[in-house]
């Protein structure tokens, strides 16, 4: 089955929505420092992305990140970024979406996506 292809994918956004919709133990936040969170959102999506880039380029067999392969990750992650936000500020009440932490995400997104086309690029030559 060619979906499994993409078990990296699918297991990075399964904890996605685990860190972003569960409520934090004992209903407390910790505050490592202000805007920690941003940095935790960027970090989730930026994983997300290398593992997408990944997955697609193995699942198209291409030797190189190409067109379809970059929209499937950038679309794919600002979905997921937008999708976990209004979840979380609309459905779940012990959470909040932000627009910042959306930013976060999509920052993420690029990030990893470019880091990953860089290593890729590396690892060709």
């Amino acid at each position: 089955m060619k979906f499994f292809r993409f078990w990296k994918s699918i297991s990075w956004f399964i904890i996605i929505l685990l860190i972003t919709f569960l409520p934090a133990p004992g209903g407390r936040t910790i505050v490592l420092f202000n805007h920690a969170d941003k940095l935790i959102h960027l970090c989730l999506f930026l994983v997300f992305s290398i593992f997408l880039a990944s997955d697609a380029r193995r699942f198209f067999h291409v030797s190189s990140v190409e067109k379809n392969v970059t929209v499937i990750v950038i679309l794919t992650g600002i979905i997921t970024g937008l999708l976990t936000e209004l979840v979380q500020y609309y459905v779940i009440a012990a959470r909040s979406g932000s627009v910042l932490d959306f930013i976060a995400d999509i920052i993420g997104i690029l990030v990893g996506f470019c880091l990953y086309i860089m290593v890729a690029g590396k690892s060709k030559s």
